[in-house]
């Protein structure tokens, strides 16, 4: 009797969780709806008049913009706060403008294609004040491209303070000959659904144009999810001026395309940090040097991300070295290198590797658990919730492995993000591998 009496209030103290769980994540669903809509609209760029100003029907409820010709420029701006636009057509020279009052737009690109001429971006999403998003849906084949440009000038520019967010199951190329043809300004990029993004800064361009570009004072991430695959090519693939979070859950290829002026396929500036996060791959490809850092004591490396190098140098003393460190420095995951040398235990948290010139070097780490497997053996589900639950709770903290685990969307962060990642996948809605 007494055996089921504990077994009996064990049973109501795991269910009195599991409503908490639930609950937690209906009030996170709930807030994400609490903002007001406007009413969509559909622009074709390649309809708007030139000659003068154009703009919407003038409802209120209508989300809204205006465009104008200067000096021999077009310029669409989109200006609803939670405003919905639907962009299509073609344009040869349009700057598409997304105003700073327009915080949380959806746009949807459906077989976009404009480009901007006379030292403008053909896509703009101007700096906020203070925290908001921007959401671009991609169906079809969109294209942007920056004709000319000058300091500050991409094709898909990003500013200050903006959580973008690219998904859907079409394609963007971004195309850009100065800085970056993708732009972050203090901005960060989450690519999600089954999307290819194509970064692309011409070989052929003097300035030396980057893939992606990414300028702060402040730290950025950029997120792949699975089922996504983001290209950066340009002078370096990719270059930061800040610290950089890699999170790849699909494919990420940056590579240097350029020969002059020591192109790499990753640039970062002196002591500036790159941590590579996510389960995905990552393929760095320099015209000399993959990587480059400079004043920093390792690239931090998730537990379950792949990376490839490829040392472009072409002179056998020009040998490509960097410090490799566990993200996570209690997991027992070891290093594994294929093409790469050592003389460090793989056991070790953090290695030396070096990849000879011409060579290419792969490096991973196994031996840790998947996302969401926190009890570790190999299954998400309900046990999973309440263990998370008591960690966030104060009540078991979770540690090693576990905590690594724990963090099933990979955003770096335990919380009820992640607890709502773990029941979609246990639910079958979305799943975390």
């Amino acid at each position: 009797m007494k055996r089921f009496k504990v077994f009996k209030r064990e049973k109501g103290e795991f269910f009195s969780r599991m409503m908490t769980a639930l609950m937690a994540a209906g009030l996170w669903a709930a807030m994400s709806l609490t903002a007001t809509a406007q009413t969509p609209v559909t622009i074709n760029v390649g309809n708007i008049y030139t000659g003068g100003t154009s703009n919407n029907s003038g409802s209120p409820s209508e989300s809204q913009w205006d465009a104008n010709h200067v000096s021999g420029q077009t310029f669409l701006n989109l200006k609803s706060a939670n405003g919905n636009y639907t962009l299509t057509g073609t344009n040869a020279n349009i700057t598409v403008r997304v105003q700073s009052a327009a915080t949380n737009a959806k746009i949807t690109f459906d077989d976009l294609n404009i480009e901007s001429d006379m030292n403008n971006a053909p896509f703009v999403a101007y700096a906020s004040s203070s925290a908001t998003t921007l959401t671009l849906t991609l169906t079809g084949n969109s294209y942007l491209t920056a004709i000319m440009g000058g300091s500050g000038v991409g094709a898909f520019v990003v500013g200050t303070n903006i959580d973008c967010t690219v998904t859907g199951n079409g394609s963007l190329t971004a195309t850009s000959r100065t800085e970056g043809a993708i732009y972050l300004s203090g901005s960060n990029l989450n690519i999600t659904g089954t999307v290819t993004v194509n970064a692309i800064g011409p070989s052929t361009s003097p300035s030396g144009p980057r893939g992606v570009l990414v300028s702060s004072a402040n730290s950025s991430h950029i997120d792949v999810g699975a089922g996504v695959t983001l290209n950066a090519t340009g002078y370096h693939g990719i270059e930061s001026r800040t610290d950089l979070t890699l999170n790849i859950n699909g494919i990420l290829n940056a590579t240097s395309n350029a020969t002059f002026n020591n192109p790499e396929g990753i640039s970062m500036w002196s002591g500036k940090n790159l941590t590579l996060r996510g389960s995905g791959s990552i393929t760095v490809t320099g015209k000399e040097a993959a990587i480059y850092t400079y004043d920093v004591p390792s690239i931090l490396m998730d537990d379950r991300v792949t990376l490839s190098i490829t040392n472009g140098f072409t002179y056998s003393w020009d040998t490509e070295t960097h410090t490799f460190e566990a993200f996570n420095p209690s997991s027992t995951a070891e290093w594994e290198l294929t093409g790469a040398t050592t003389t460090d235990p793989l056991t070790n948290t953090a290695i030396n590797v070096s990849v000879a010139a011409g060579q290419t070097g792969t490096i991973k780490r196994v031996g840790g658990g998947k996302p969401g497997d926190i009890n570790g053996n190999g299954i998400v589900n309900i046990f999973v919730l309440v263990a998370l639950l008591d960690h966030l709770n104060g009540d078991a903290i979770l540690t090693g492995n576990a905590l690594l685990a724990a963090d099933a969307n990979e955003d770096g962060v335990v919380n009820i993000f992640d607890l709502v990642a773990i029941l979609d996948h246990i639910n079958g809605t979305t799943l975390l591998w």
